[in-house]
């Protein structure tokens, strides 16, 4: 991602789009008819309902987390295996002369920050490396 992060950023957008339109999906269908039928059934049973939330939810948050894992790792392969990996120059990595900043693929920009409250103009600066294909149409 941080080799060219304007070629990647929107497959790896897709793919999150994707998951989140997904567990919407869910969370209408499914999750939400069982945890309303949990609710009619005798007195109402919010225990249950209130369970059956929380295992979505965590189940999902885990699912998210993995697929993460398995972005960064497709990222990091695709990257290595086109030629496209730089190594870091220099003894500081992500330093863009403010100095001390944190590894992040943000070099110049705060991550804190919203992008029009940035003090670099991503559109200005020079782009390094080569054009490459998105990785997903």
């Amino acid at each position: 991602m941080c080799a060219d992060p304007a070629a990647h950023m929107p497959a790896v957008t897709r793919v999150l789009a994707g998951f989140e339109a997904q567990s919407r999906a869910d969370v209408d269908g499914w999750v939400e008819k069982g945890a309303r039928a949990l609710l009619k059934e005798d007195a109402g049973d919010r225990e249950a309902a209130r369970r059956l939330l929380t295992h979505f939810s965590h189940a999902r948050a885990a699912q998210a987390l993995e697929l993460g894992k398995t972005i960064a790792d497709g990222l990091d392969k695709y990257v290595k295996l086109t030629g496209a990996w730089r190594d870091p120059v220099g003894s500081s990595i992500n330093d863009a002369g403010e100095g001390a900043e944190t590894v992040n693929c943000l070099v110049g920009y705060d991550p804190d920050k919203p992008a029009w409250k940035q003090s670099v103009n991503p559109a200005g600066r020079r782009r390094r490396g080569f054009a490459q294909a998105p990785l997903m149409a």
